[in-house]
């Protein structure tokens, strides 16, 4: 015979509302004792319940499914996407979700499908602004909810992201403390909010330590050859004006700079010092393997679903309603103290980031 919500009631001697909201993991379940909770889920089990999602959602009028608009057609998927979309599918197990995916690039047929299946929360993982745009629209239209994930938030829509201008920040904070005073920021064109975020972030650190910003020392190109060509201009500048670090804001362009300055017979870390951001896989694998800014991906996509969901979250929202999770500084060999500037406040960070450069200077000095 089928177990009900009754029986689980009449073993647990729990109401039969707060079994229900235990079992579908609603919100006001948080309410109850987690003993309780723990009791009406052993219960459950021992009964061999099932919840029937398909008469749920005939009887609320959704399902418990979430859609996630993106651009999964691509033959090449960014490690950022993937690791998103990888957080997002582990909490929506964890809480009992289904996940259905849909393209971008066709909104309209998409929201078709999505309405179909009384589909009522909405992850749009678009930086595309028209994208964005419309996607709140649609969903304002048909009363779906949604969440935004990089970006900006729009409207009453939430959004949820790495926090870029800290991010840089920590990065060129950490050139400073290690002696470098000439420190290039390679950007991008400002079309999108994380750039201006990362750009942001570079400038106020330098500011706050003194360090004069030369606008002499700052590429914002989109194209690789444009990038590529900033680079160059920068590393030929007399040694006395040539920066001696480079913050870029994505690990692509830092392996740009690494190309760029060996092929001028430069070496990385001794006379230029290179940082990037994301992390990525290649990270790794470049010619002097990059410090990068680790940006958490996996629990953005996780953050988002809960915050989406209206679980709970330990992050709080800014005043323009976004959930910025932080970043680390993951330290390898391609950044080393400036030469002849090493401080006191770099001689306490080998403890904490251990740089095989930052050590053998320091080594050189106390000899």
């Amino acid at each position: 015979m089928k177990t009900t919500l009754k029986d689980i009631s009449r073993l647990t001697g729990v109401d039969v509302v707060s079994v229900s909201y235990t079992l579908r993991q609603h919100p006001r379940a948080m309410e109850l004792r987690p003993g309780t909770r723990d009791k009406i889920i052993r219960a459950a089990r021992d009964l061999g319940y099932r919840r029937n999602e398909l008469a749920a959602s005939m009887r609320t009028g959704f399902t418990r499914t979430a859609a996630v608009l993106g651009r999964f057609d691509q033959i090449q998927t960014a490690d950022y996407d993937s690791a998103v979309l990888a957080g997002i599918l582990i909490e929506a197990s964890r809480l009992n979700y289904g996940i259905k995916i849909y393209p971008v690039d066709n909104l309209d047929g998409s929201f078709n499908q999505i309405l179909s299946y009384q589909i009522k929360s909405v992850i749009s993982m678009s930086v595309d602004k028209a994208q964005r745009l419309k996607t709140a629209e649609l969903c304002l239209e048909h009363g779906l909810d949604l969440l935004y994930i990089y970006e900006d938030s729009q409207g009453h829509f939430p959004a949820v992201n790495s926090a870029n201008h800290d991010g840089a920040y920590m990065a060129v904070k950490h050139l400073i403390e290690l002696g470098h005073q000439r420190i290039a920021l390679v950007c991008a064109e400002h079309d999108h909010v994380y750039k201006k975020e990362h750009h942001a972030g570079y400038l106020e650190c330098l500011n706050d330590f003194g360090v004069v910003a030369s606008p002499k020392l700052v590429s914002c190109e989109n194209s690789q050859e444009g990038t590529e060509q900033q680079i160059a201009r920068m590393l030929e500048l007399p040694e006395s004006d040539r920066p001696t670090a480079f913050y870029c804001i994505s690990d692509s362009w830092a392996m740009l700079v690494e190309r760029s300055a060996i092929r001028l017979g430069l070496r990385i870390p001794d006379d230029i010092s290179v940082i990037g951001c994301g992390n990525t896989l290649l990270a790794g694998c470049a010619a002097s393997p990059l410090t990068s800014i680790a940006q958490p991906f996996g629990d953005i996509g996780r953050t988002a679903l809960r915050v989406l969901l209206s679980h709970n979250t330990d992050i709080v929202p800014t005043s323009d309603n976004r959930y910025l999770l932080p970043s680390r500084l993951i330290s390898r060999d391609s950044v080393a103290a400036a030469s002849g500037q090493l401080n006191e406040t770099a001689k306490t960070k080998l403890q904490k980031y251990g740089n095989v450069e930052l050590k053998k200077t320091i080594a050189k000095e106390e000899a």
